[in-house]
């Protein structure tokens, strides 16, 4: 009988111990991935950047964004802050342990570089994950990127996710939908704001859908040139008062310069 008790008794305590288990693991699956103020400003500051090398290397930025807050520290490392470097690429010159950039720019633009020239990445076929920051994580280190800090892929694979639902909150782009833009445009883009570039192509869009209308690209904004209204009927002496020597035959669109 007592040992029946007993058995029962262990049976208690196993069974508690596995649904404390089971909790914590549900919790840690469904506990959402956020950015500390820190890393949220350091994303801020270089989200541009990161989008612009992404769209022209055709690689997730937000794998590049969240390698570069677990290796700099989000821009605190002795690397980010002297030499501009934000991804641990490392020196071929003796003595020297980090790469030095001239800029920060530069210093994005070193990361996409370096996983382009090295043929041990390409090996892994990371190319084939450009719209999976996850899977293209996996690739290149695959291909040998930190592939001694077991722990790495963990700790980027969070901040992927943090730096995702940001992104969605925010509104900004992928690389390839920014890359569409650069596309459409031929490069005639403001390279230095590609956000505000991909809100203002994504808002004429909507416009266009609404309604006939042409745009033309001037220089990081899109001009609706030309524009019809249906609804919209100009006289030609409020045509005038607009600009002198212009006419408008009634039913001809206002034109809306915004740059």
């Amino acid at each position: 009988m007592k040992n029946i008790t007993k058995i029962l008794r262990n049976a208690v305590v196993l069974a508690v111990i596995l649904s404390l288990a089971m909790t914590n693991m549900v919790v840690a699956q469904t506990r959402k991935a956020t950015l500390s103020e820190d890393q949220a400003e350091f994303v801020e500051k270089y989200v541009n950047v990161a989008i612009l090398g992404g769209a022209e290397h055709g690689m997730p930025w937000q794998t590049a964004m969240a390698q570069a807050i677990v290796e700099s520290g989000a821009g605190t490392s002795r690397a980010a802050v002297e030499n501009h470097n934000f991804h641990g690429i490392g020196s071929t010159i003796p003595g020297r342990a980090y790469k030095n950039f001239e800029s920060d720019s530069k210093g994005w633009e070193g990361y996409y570089h370096n996983l382009e020239i090295t043929p041990a990445y390409a090996k892994a076929n990371f190319r084939d994950y450009a719209g999976d920051p996850k899977e293209f994580l996996s690739a290149i280190i695959e291909g040998g990127y930190n592939s001694e800090d077991e722990s790495y892929e963990r700790k980027v694979d969070y901040l992927i996710d943090a730096v995702e639902d940001y992104r969605i909150e925010k509104g900004w782009p992928t690389s390839a939908e920014y890359a569409k833009v650069l596309k459409d445009f031929d490069g005639e883009l403001d390279e230095k704001s590609p956000i505000s570039d991909y809100q203002i192509y994504t808002k004429n869009l909507k416009k266009r859908s609404a309604g006939p209308s042409e745009q033309a690209f001037i220089r990081g904004s899109i001009k609706p040139a030309n524009e019809v209204s249906d609804k919209l009927e100009i006289s030609a002496g409020e045509a005038k008062a607009e600009k002198s020597d212009s006419q408008f035959s009634a039913g001809a669109g206002r034109i809306m310069d915004r740059i």
